[in-house]
């Protein structure tokens, strides 16, 4: 389970980041008058899409928002499934007892939601991006391309080499 949610985590970021991106270079080179013309109905379902994307990327990912004067907002938030996850694991690892009742009722709870919001994943990464991206095949623009996963903290490669 932890590592279907890692894997979909990841997928589904590398969606986010790419469509948002070449949404954001649509709208950049709309003004240009060089640049190739986006049909209406692709931009629709581009947003569309990235609207279903970021409901998907709710439950994987939290996005960081940043603090006023007063704080962070007061709006709670489930913890993204990947880290609910791994906390039950890193529970349930420690013990060498059966699971208690309440981790129990954690794991019957989470195997559904890990299990929908994979589906969901799967579904956009594979049936909605592939639509999106033949219609955008046909009026010749170029496909999106899913971003490869960015490192979560740590030093990059750069940093590290430098070193």
């Amino acid at each position: 389970m932890a590592k279907t949610a890692d894997k979909d985590r990841r997928t589904i970021e590398g969606i986010q980041t790419a469509l948002k991106t070449t949404r954001e270079q649509w709208k950049k080179d709309a003004g240009k008058p060089n640049a190739t013309k986006i049909p209406e109905e692709i931009i629709k379902a581009a947003d569309e899409l990235q609207k279903k994307v970021d409901a998907a990327a709710e439950k994987f990912i939290r996005e960081r928002e940043p603090m006023g004067n007063a704080g962070p907002p007061l709006e709670w938030k489930p913890d993204p499934l990947p880290s609910q996850v791994q906390d039950l694991l890193n529970d349930l690892d420690g013990f060498a007892w059966t699971p208690s009742g309440q981790q129990k009722d954690k794991l019957a709870e989470l195997t559904p939601l890990v299990n929908d919001a994979s589906a969901a994943v799967k579904n956009i990464s594979e049936a909605e991006l592939a639509a999106l991206n033949k219609k955008m095949n046909e009026a010749g623009i170029p496909h999106i391309v899913p971003a490869p996963p960015q490192p979560r903290g740590g030093r990059s490669g750069s940093e590290a080499d430098e070193r």
